[in-house]
């Protein structure tokens, strides 16, 4: 557990981490300095950010993982929720947290950088088996774990995957502010909502009913 505040109207008070592997499917919560115990150096690695007013286990997280480990990746699920302002007495959506949220966003993009850094300086992952994923904000904190790799001499990673990456307060914003096709190698960005950016920001864009919304599965915006 990464401890830093309160809540996340005065930033963020705890990032943690939830493993999957082939022999650990349905998930466990674990520190970064026991992850080299528990997972094999060799096999790919995806890293899965949720975002707004979400957790780790929102949003078909929890099974993409599971997929995943049956095909023998490692995946590790990052779970941010007190700085994302998740609340789960209350299914009300706040839109005045959301500015706070994207605060936060710098901050655990810090902190994924510093897992993905342990794993390859302690675990020898090399960087090659490293993908990320980002769903709303997580798309943004994944970009900016991205650039710290970067900045930090990592290098690039070879895959970033994201969906309907956050627009309110980063439309306007320059590569360094937000999820940027300079962040990997390879930028995938999947528009499926309109509470995504509405340009094409990656290396591939692919618009899923012109990105707008999928009245098949309820019509509901995420953030």
């Amino acid at each position: 557990m990464f401890n830093l505040a309160i809540s996340c109207t005065f930033g963020v008070k705890s990032v943690s981490t939830v493993l999957y592997t082939s022999n650990i499917p349905n998930g466990k919560v674990v520190q970064v300095n026991e992850s080299c115990n528990l997972i094999d150096p060799l096999k790919p690695v995806f890293f899965m950010t949720h975002g707004f007013l979400s957790n780790s286990l929102n949003y078909n997280f929890p099974n993409f993982a599971f997929l995943l480990s049956k095909k023998d990746y490692t995946v590790f699920s990052l779970d941010w929720s007190n700085a994302a302002c998740y609340n789960p007495i209350t299914t009300t959506m706040n839109l005045l947290e959301y500015p706070l949220a994207v605060h936060n966003t710098l901050e655990v993009g810090t902190y994924l950088a510093s897992h993905v850094k342990s794993l390859i300086d302690t675990c020898d992952v090399p960087m090659k088996n490293i993908t990320f994923m980002g769903h709303s904000l997580g798309a943004h904190v994944s970009g900016f774990a991205a650039k710290d790799l970067q900045k930090s001499g990592y290098g690039k990673i070879p895959l970033l995957i994201t969906t309907d990456p956050a627009y309110p307060l980063f439309i306007f914003s320059n590569c360094e502010s937000r999820l940027c096709k300079k962040d990997a190698e390879r930028v995938v960005v999947l528009h499926t909502s309109a509470a995504g950016i509405q340009k094409s920001i990656g290396h591939l864009d692919l618009w899923f009913n012109n990105g707008l919304s999928q009245p098949a599965c309820g019509g509901k915006y995420y953030i």
